[in-house]
C-alpha cells in the first residue's frame, strides 16, 4: 500500500501507481523521475494524514497542480496511436491549434463544463461557420475529453452528447458549368501554353476525379483497352494517401479522354528523350515538362485564363467535379453509377448536392402515374385525358 512511481509500455513518461485502502489509481507524473519520486512522497503523506483521498485524486485531482490543461492532455491524445488517416490527423492537429486551444488550451481539464464547449460551438455557427466544419471542431474536443476520462481526471465526457445544430437550408454550394459551356472551356484550353493543360482539364470534367486525384495519378493506374482508371491514392498536404472515402474505385472514361491520354504519353515520351532521361513517359499522367507532378497553383491559374479567353464566369477547380455530376444527372444517368463514379461514402451524400439541379426533370414519369385511375385498354394507342368534373 502506498505510492510508487513506474513506466508503463516504454514511454518516455512516469505514472504514479496509487494503491490505498483497497483502491489503485493510475496517473501522469511527468518525464523528470527525481520530481515524480519527490512528489509521490508528498502524495503518500497526504493519503496517510487524510488531507487527500484516491476518491479525490481519482475525479479532480491533487489542486496543488496535479490536474493537467487542455492543452496537456491534447498532446498525450495526438500522441497516441490512432487508426487515422493522415489527412485526419491533419485536420485535428491544424483545428486544435489554431482554433481550440487557444480558448480551452490552459484551463485544468476539470475546468472545462458541458456549456462551456456548447457556448463555443454554438458561436463558431452564430459567426458563419458551416455546420460541417463545426463538426469538426467538436471531433477532437470529444476525444481530448474522452481520454481525460480514461485517465480518470474527470468522471464524464462533457462534450460526449453535444450535437452540432444544423440548418434546415442544407444546399450545397455547387456552381457548375452547362453542357453548353463545356466545350467553351475545352477549345480555351487547347490554346493555352500549347494546349498543355487541355487533358487535366477534359480528365476533370470526363471523370469527376478530386484534384488531389488527378495529381496522384499514374500511368500504371490506367487500363486502355478496358478504359477504366483505378483511383488509388490521393495527394494531400505534401503526401500520399487513400482516396476521402477510404477505399480505391474504378472509374470509367469515355473514348475521347482515353485517345487524349494516350496521345500525353506519346508526348511525354517525346519530352523525356528532350530531357535526355530515356524516353520514358513520366511517372505521373499529368506532370509538368520535368516530370515534376500537376502543381495546384499553376492548374488553378491555367482554369482561370482559360474561363477568361472563353468568357465564361469564374468557378473553383472543383466545380469541375460538380460539373461531371450534374451534366449527368441532368441526362439522366443512373445516380447510384454516378454516386460510385465520384466516389462518394453512399447515394444520400450524392442526392445531397445534385439533386435539386433537376427540378421537373421527371415530371414525364410522374404523369404515368395517371394510369393508376384510368389505364388505357390499348397501351399501343393514345388515349385522350379524362376531364375533370366536380363530384355533386
Amino acid at each position: 500500500m502506498g505510492v510508487k512511481v513506474r513506466k508503463y509500455d516504454n514511454g518516455s513518461a512516469y505514472f504514479f501507481d496509487i494503491i490505498w485502502k483497497g483502491e489503485r489509481l493510475k496517473k501522469p507524473a511527468g518525464e523528470d523521475q527525481a520530481v515524480a519520486e519527490a512528489a509521490a512522497t508528498l502524495l503518500e503523506a497526504k493519503l496517510k494524514t487524510g488531507e487527500t483521498t484516491v476518491a479525490q485524486l481519482k475525479y479532480s485531482g491533487d489542486k496543488t497542480g496535479e490536474t493537467p490543461t487542455f492543452g496537456e492532455i491534447a498532446k498525450v491524445w495526438l500522441s497516441l496511436p490512432h487508426e487515422w488517416k493522415p489527412s485526419t490527423r491533419d485536420s485535428y492537429e491544424f483545428n486544435l491549434r489554431k482554433h481550440i486551444l487557444p480558448k480551452f488550451g490552459k484551463l485544468r481539464i476539470d475546468e472545462i463544463t458541458r456549456s462551456m464547449i456548447r457556448r463555443f460551438l454554438d458561436d463558431k455557427l452564430v459567426k458563419g461557420a458551416a455546420p460541417a466544419f463545426v463538426s469538426l471542431l467538436k471531433a477532437p474536443i470529444n476525444g481530448v475529453m474522452a481520454q481525460a476520462v480514461d485517465y480518470e481526471y474527470i468522471p464524464h465526457n462533457p462534450a460526449k452528447d453535444i450535437s452540432v445544430k444544423k440548418s434546415k437550408n442544407t444546399a450545397r454550394h455547387v456552381n457548375p458549368l452547362s453542357e453548353k459551356q463545356i466545350p467553351m472551356l475545352l477549345e480555351a484550353a487547347k490554346k493555352f501554353v500549347g494546349g498543355w493543360y487541355y487533358p487535366p482539364l477534359l480528365c476533370s470534367l470526363m471523370t469527376g476525379l478530386r484534384f488531389g486525384e488527378l495529381q496522384a495519378l499514374k500511368w500504371e493506374d490506367i487500363d486502355f483497352e478496358t478504359r477504366i482508371i483505378s483511383i488509388e491514392r490521393i495527394w494531400y498536404r505534401g503526401r500520399f494517401g487513400t482516396p476521402k472515402s477510404g477505399k480505391s474505385r474504378k472509374v470509367d472514361a469515355p473514348p475521347h479522354l482515353i485517345e487524349t491520354l494516350n496521345a500525353l504519353k506519346l508526348e511525354q515520351r517525346k519530352q523525356s528523350f528532350r530531357n535526355g532521361t530515356g524516353g520514358k513517359a513520366f511517372e505521373f499522367v499529368f506532370a509538368n515538362h520535368k516530370g515534376n507532378m500537376l502543381d495546384q497553383c499553376s492548374y488553378n491559374n491555367a482554369l482561370k485564363k482559360c474561363l477568361k479567353t472563353a468568357g465564361l464566369p469564374k468557378i473553383r477547380v472543383h466545380d469541375l467535379r460538380h460539373t461531371y455530376a450534374t451534366v449527368r444527372i441532368l441526362r439522366g444517368h443512373n445516380i447510384a453509377d454516378v454516386s460510385n463514379q465520384l466516389g462518394h461514402r453512399n447515394i444520400g451524400i450524392t442526392l445531397d448536392y445534385y439533386f435539386h439541379f433537376v427540378p421537373g426533370k421527371f415530371k414525364s414519369e410522374i404523369e404515368t402515374l395517371d394510369t393508376l385511375i384510368d389505364p388505357p385498354k390499348n397501351p399501343k394507342t393514345s388515349r385522350k385525358r379524362p376531364e375533370f368534373s366536380p363530384a355533386k
